[in-house]
């Protein structure tokens, strides 16, 4: 029981570093393309 538990811990600790992970570029990517745009 203890090894399931572990490994759905696990499984949502990767998901709650990863889905932050992959947005934060994407938003930065974003926001330095309308800071560019706006320098023009």
């Amino acid at each position: 029981m203890g090894r399931i538990l572990a490994g759905l811990s696990a499984i949502a600790g990767i998901g709650l570093v990863a889905m932050p992970a992959g947005i934060l570029p994407v938003t930065f990517s974003d926001a330095f393309q309308d800071h560019q745009d706006k320098r023009k």
